[in-house]
């Protein structure tokens, strides 16, 4: 719980930044978390299928799951930027402010 909302500050802070700064501060805590990571000797999960991701992302950032509209939009997108472009669309949503209040 402390960590998620660790994250949620941090996102918090991204979203303040600019674009530029935005992608820094995802590349810091990037770093940090690997830091963490080699300093308790774990290692990272496997990356997530899509429909996996789409699900998660939903239900951690506005607290419900995906429309069949929004997993078939998000799903269908061979973007290779998809993920980023959907958490940067959720956090600016009105559902992540009122999951969040």
């Amino acid at each position: 719980m402390i960590f998620r909302s660790f994250l949620t500050f941090l996102s918090l802070a991204a979203l303040l930044a600019s674009p530029t700064q935005a992608k820094n501060t995802s590349k810091q805590i990037d770093e940090i978390l690997t830091a963490e990571w080699k300093a308790g000797g774990l290692q990272p999960g496997p990356v997530t299928s899509d429909a996996v991701f789409v699900r998660r992302i939903y239900l951690d950032v506005i607290g419900r799951i995906p429309t069949l509209d929004e997993a078939q939009t998000f799903l269908s997108s061979t973007d290779p930027d998809k993920r980023d472009q959907l958490i940067d669309q959720l956090l600016e949503s009105e559902g992540y402010v009122n999951h969040w209040f």
